[in-house]
């Protein structure tokens, strides 16, 4: 019974043990369940990140090289510009400006380079009011103005023609420099770009890494708490079959506990009467002892 008692608090204290496991496990794996959400929400936000950086570089790039298109016909156009004007001075190569030409030129250059606009107005204003430049469509230029030398070849408003030269190639200079800024800002913006987007999948890789390392843990944990299940059932069908065992046992023990006492002084009345009756058979004499009157 005693053996059957020990194996069954042996049995008792494993199930309490497996019980704390399975609690300790389960905890583990809530808090991890936790984590492993909160890593994913982070990938999903670090995800979200990326593709907001894709889209503004996007629109940026797009931005540039309509930008860069414009930037780039400007300076076509006042490259052109600037070659009819060198060649009014030949005016037999020429097609002979027209007003209407002219109009166009400083109006298409003014239209294209709005930033430039004081200097383009300078432009429009010295073409429109040449009178060298104002002629009818299809009749011949007017005569060029007397000099005060008589017989002086004229040679046109040399100044003026250099005036206005000047201000297209400050003009196209200062597209020129534009161009190449914004081409500089392009690639920084650029190099910025790949270097975020490399941050931010440095980081998402290593989201995934910490999730990968949660969810091991997690299984491990989930495993444990299956296999202590299993063990703290196994141990429950043990500590029954000891408890089966000693309860057998019980009744009788419980009948000792009980009578011990009498049966103690039942077996001490036994043994005196064995004893007396050894005595008897080596001839001892016990009835003059108790039955012999004084005189």
């Amino acid at each position: 019974m005693s053996d059957s008692a020990a194996k069954a608090r042996a049995a008792a204290l494993d199930m309490d043990t497996a019980t704390e496991n399975i609690e300790r496990a389960n905890t583990k794996v809530g808090e991890l369940k936790a984590q492993i959400k909160e890593q994913e929400e982070k990938k999903t936000s670090l995800q979200g990140q990326i593709k907001d950086a894709q889209n503004m570089r996007k629109n940026e790039n797009t931005e540039f090289k309509s930008d860069k298109i414009s930037d780039e016909k400007a300076i076509s156009l006042i490259t052109s510009a600037m070659g009819i004007i060198k060649d009014w001075k030949n005016a037999k190569k020429s097609a002979l400006i027209t007003q209407h030409k002219t109009t166009m030129i400083a109006g298409a250059v003014h239209q294209i380079l709005k930033p430039k606009a004081t200097a383009l107005i300078q432009l429009e204003s010295s073409l429109a009011a040449d009178p060298q430049f104002v002629v009818d469509a299809g009749t011949a230029p007017p005569p060029p103005p007397s000099t005060w030398d008589t017989g002086a070849e004229y040679k046109g408003a040399g100044g003026e023609q250099a005036g206005i030269m000047g201000i297209l190639e400050m003009v196209k200079a200062d597209v020129q420099k534009d161009v190449k800024a914004a081409v500089d800002s392009e690639a920084e913006a650029l190099k910025d770009f790949n270097k975020a987007k490399a941050d931010l999948e440095g980081e998402i890789k290593a989201v995934d890494t910490t999730v990968s390392a949660y969810s091991k843990d997690k299984a491990a944990q989930e495993k444990t708490s299956v296999d202590e299940t299993t063990d703290r059932a196994t141990t429950k069908g043990e500590l029954d079959g000891h408890m089966d065992q000693y309860n057998s046992y019980k009744p009788g023990c419980d009948f000792l506990l009980v009578n011990f006492n009498t049966r103690t002084k039942a077996r001490q009345i036994e043994v005196d009467g064995l004893t007396k009756a050894k005595a008897v058979l080596q001839g001892a004499d016990f009835g003059k002892s108790f039955l012999q009157v004084p005189c």
